[in-house]
């Protein structure tokens, strides 16, 4: 997507959509003469980031912008020939684009690296979490004089107790503010760099009544199954987790270890049990053969176990230990996946600090989704298989990525005082409920939060 630097042109014309924004009806339509003599009437305008308004019309033959302008437009538009054959742009804030010759001897910009450029985050600290703040990157987009407008158009809109946007809108171009600097392009500006209003989030959003769900269960394909767990403590982010992993089903379980005693492993598995238990697969009888009526009949686990081997015998649950110094290759296997899969969460957060909640989510929410994807061979995910869960619902699972920052809204009883009606949260990702539910880590006190709307 090239632009080229023209000084032979007499207006700024785009023919590419994709590079502009807000394109709209202009006030001043013109009318285009080519070389060829043909004529186009050109009625449009749209915005090009980082410069101004420019006409648009698909049918023009180049992504043009006039020579004369920009040297107006920007801090400086410098050629030497000794130096380089191209025209160094440099901006308002001393960043620099280059356009450069093509075997044609037409001086272009690729506009490809701007959307390539990697975006600059800043952080900011609140409550041992940091919010990605990119607001820095987007206002290189623009000139100091649409800058000085976009804060003088918010000053405006909060000065003015944060109206709906279309009565702010009505205010500014019916004239009802005298003397007014401020246009409904410098607000549109205000939008696109710091997104909606964080007071008219965190005042004006209502609590949403919740949408019918309906319920379609796919049953587990498994009854009763005869469940051989293999189990191992995992060490991941400075934390301890209980893992089981099914053989054949492959579904895991993971339980956070707050330390490696005796009662507290002998809980967590218990724990695990519970679950399988839950779901129609419980344990009956203190026989250890295969029988329809011993759901889980033999746990497989490391040497650190054999200091428990007398609690889980006592519930029915036959311990078979491995040789020392090896260990269970099943669970050691998932153990590995878990691991690659947080660290890849985990190395493309924006935050300096991950609170231990939050860590102990991540593992959660990997092996969440461990559960729900098939294994080779399999028709249903492992979770379906234990579980009998429904379909995912894309609208309501698959909107929210893991440790995003977002203002959740809360569900207050009382809705006509001041207070705040959102808090700002990371998503911690699904509760596993149907209708859509997430976790969120509450940045004011560090709890976890069950919330089913979020602005984001």
């Amino acid at each position: 997507m090239w632009i080229l630097c023209d000084n032979e042109s007499t207006v700024d014309v785009f023919n590419n959509s994709i590079m502009l924004q807000n394109i709209r009806k202009s006030h001043n339509p013109i009318r285009i003469k080519g070389i060829d003599g043909n004529a186009i009437d050109v009625e449009e305008i749209g915005d090009l980031l980082g410069y101004g308004t420019v006409y648009y019309h698909p049918q023009v033959t180049a992504n043009v912008l006039l020579f004369h302008n920009m040297a107006k437009r920007f801090k400086s538009v410098m050629y030497d020939n000794r130096q380089q054959d191209a025209f160094v742009v440099t901006q308002d804030d001393n960043t620099t684009f280059t356009f450069i010759p093509s075997k044609e001897g037409l001086y272009f910009y690729d506009y490809q690296h701007s959307i390539n450029r990697t975006t600059t985050t800043t952080v900011t600290e609140e409550q041992n979490a940091m919010v990605v703040n990119t607001v820095e990157e987007l206002q290189r987009n623009y000139t100091t004089r649409e800058l000085k407008q976009v804060e003088a158009a918010r000053r405006l809109y909060i000065m003015m107790g944060r109206p709906s946007r279309d009565d702010f809108f009505k205010m500014i171009t019916n004239g009802r503010i005298l003397n007014n600097p401020i246009t409904t392009e410098d607000y549109k500006r205000a939008e696109a760099i710091y997104g909606t209003d964080l007071g008219v989030i965190k005042g004006k959003t209502t609590k949403k009544k919740p949408e019918r769900v309906p319920i379609e269960v796919t049953q587990a394909i498994y009854e009763k199954q005869n469940i051989i767990l293999a189990v191992d403590i995992m060490q991941v982010t400075g934390l301890n987790f209980l893992v089981t992993v099914s053989r054949s089903i492959k579904f895991i379980t993971v339980m956070h270890l707050v330390n490696r005693k005796k009662k507290t492993i002998v809980e967590a598995m218990r724990q695990a049990i519970t679950i399988y238990k839950g779901r129609g697969h419980a344990v009956t009888a203190c026989e250890f053969a295969e029988t329809e009526d011993r759901p889980i009949h033999t746990i497989l686990a490391d040497n650190e176990f054999a200091a428990i081997r007398d609690e889980m015998e006592a519930d029915g649950i036959q311990v078979n230990l491995t040789a020392k110094s090896k260990h269970v290759p099943e669970v050691e296997r998932q153990n590995r996946v878990i691991k690659e899969r947080a660290r890849a969460i985990m190395q493309t957060l924006p935050y300096r600090h991950v609170p231990k909640k939050i860590r102990i989510a991540l593992i959660q929410y990997v092996t969440f989704w461990l559960n729900k994807i098939p294994k080779v061979g399999q028709q249903f995910s492992p979770r379906d298989i234990i579980c009998g869960e429904q379909k995912i619902d894309y609208k309501r699972i698959c909107q929210l990525p893991f440790g995003a920052y977002v203002q959740v809204h809360d569900n207050l009883e009382i809705t006509n005082t001041m207070q705040t009606r959102t808090t700002g949260a990371i998503n911690l990702g699904m509760t596993g409920s149907i209708q859509g539910t997430h976790r969120f880590y509450n940045l004011h006190t560090g709890e976890i939060i069950v919330r089913r709307n979020w602005t984001e």
